[in-house]
């Protein structure tokens, strides 16, 4: 079956088909037949009801909370020697936002747990930035899941022709890995309420958000 790839991950690749039809393949390219796997039958379901069973973590019964604070990096630099690394204005960025998560830290009765970030310069630099402003938060972990990448192709896109079909197979089981260690309920053995601040990228961010809210993540 012939389709433009949306959306790949480890098990199966959800593609368009000249119609217009989605249509989902497992890992040898043949129609998937029967229920799609977590995360594809939410994204793609027919109705509109919430699937409770979002992480698979329904049955648990967590007394704790479990808040994500999503940060994209700085402005960076595009095409010169100091490409890929943050810019003045980027820096200033970064401050900003790690003056911003300390007051939220001094005002409010939550508290940062960690800071995750991608393995990315800007994002570590980023990263740093905020960190220098919240001396009492020191553990930092680097996900590098968390990698700017393509992980599908947006709809609209007015740039589908660059997104190739073994970028999505790679990025889109990547971002997938991040997405389900972070986005999840808290577990039932934390009894205290947990923030973690997330440094990534924009993709990966919009990624995150759709599906958290049930959405196809193109």
């Amino acid at each position: 079956v012939r389709s433009q790839v949306l959306w790949a991950r480890d098990d199966v690749t959800v593609g368009r088909t000249s119609t217009g039809a989605r249509i989902v393949l497992d890992e040898q390219g043949v129609p998937l037949q029967g229920k799609p796997p977590p995360g594809v039958d939410v994204a793609y379901r027919r109705c509109n009801a919430w699937e409770p069973n979002w992480d698979g973590r329904h049955e648990t019964r967590p007394t704790a909370r479990r808040t994500l604070l999503l940060v994209r990096h700085g402005q960076y630099h595009l095409d010169d020697a100091d490409k890929g690394l943050l810019t003045e204005l980027g820096h200033e960025q970064a401050r900003q936002v790690g003056e911003r998560l300390a007051r939220l830290s001094a005002e409010t009765p939550f508290s940062i747990s960690a800071i995750v970030h991608s393995d990315m310069p800007r994002a570590m630099q980023t990263t740093d930035a905020i960190r220098a402003l919240l001396p009492e938060h020191e553990h930092t972990q680097c996900m590098p899941e968390l990698a700017e990448g393509r992980p599908c192709i947006p709809e609209p896109s007015r740039s589908a022709r660059k997104w190739s079909a073994e970028q999505l197979e790679t990025d889109g089981p990547r971002i997938e890995h991040g997405f389900r260690a972070l986005v999840r309920r808290a577990s039932e053995r934390v009894r205290e309420d947990e923030t973690l601040i997330v440094v990534c990228h924009a993709n990966v961010i919009r990624y995150f958000v759709c599906r958290a809210l049930q959405l196809p993540p193109e």
